[in-house]
């Protein structure tokens, strides 16, 4: 089973379930916003073969993931969700790691270029 299908089914009915949209919004939205953040952050067909890894583009899905279903959900929410994904049983998914000693949550992080997660502070995408 697929990335795509092994995790944003049982996000999504998690956060339709148990968790509030900011708005009323068709799932079939939300799969669409999950595909163009990614058609977004994957370069084009020429530039593909330019060196990223299978990790890279997992932590690509990821970051899509979170802000299709995310953007939808208050920060309470959002933590829940997180919460979700990091204890649940079956879904394996490369999260940014997490910041004992901070209130950060994987909403504060983005993919540098290099493929590794980096903390965004302060929405100024300046990277630690």
């Amino acid at each position: 089973m697929g990335l795509f299908e092994s995790s944003f089914p049982e996000l999504l009915r998690f956060a339709v379930q148990n968790r509030t949209f900011r708005m009323d919004v068709l799932e079939a939205f939300v799969v669409r916003q999950a595909c163009d953040l990614l058609q977004g952050l994957i370069a084009a067909r020429e530039d593909r073969d330019l060196g990223r890894s299978g990790d890279h583009y997992r932590r690509l899905y990821v970051f899509a993931l979170m802000w299709s279903v995310g953007a939808l959900l208050e920060h309470d929410d959002r933590v829940k969700m997180e919460e979700f994904l990091r204890n649940h049983d079956t879904i394996q998914l490369d999260l940014p790691p997490q910041s004992s000693s901070s209130e950060s949550t994987m909403f504060d992080y983005m993919v540098e270029s290099s493929g590794k997660h980096c903390y965004c502070c302060c929405c100024c995408c300046c990277c630690c």
